[in-house]
């Protein structure tokens, strides 16, 4: 799987997370990267994190989560 298309997934699922949860995300609800994760594996997306990647797939898709949600100001 290329990059990009694994960002394209990993969009789709921070949505479905979030409607699965009932609420809107904010930066005021400190969203857990690793609920999402726990989330990503119960629902079988695991795969999702085999794509290549300079610093890690994990991180980039960290990084991509703290874009969606507004956790930017943690770091």
């Amino acid at each position: 799987m290329r990059k990009g298309e694994a960002k394209a997934a990993f969009e789709s699922m921070f949505d479905r997370w979030e409607k699965e949860l009932g609420i809107t995300i904010t930066a005021e609800h400190d969203p857990s990267f690793s609920d999402f994760c726990f989330w990503v594996d119960r629902n079988h997306f695991s795969h999702y994190f085999q794509f290549g990647s300079v610093i890690g797939a994990r991180e980039d898709v960290e990084s991509w989560f703290i874009d969606r949600f507004g956790q930017r100001w943690r770091y």
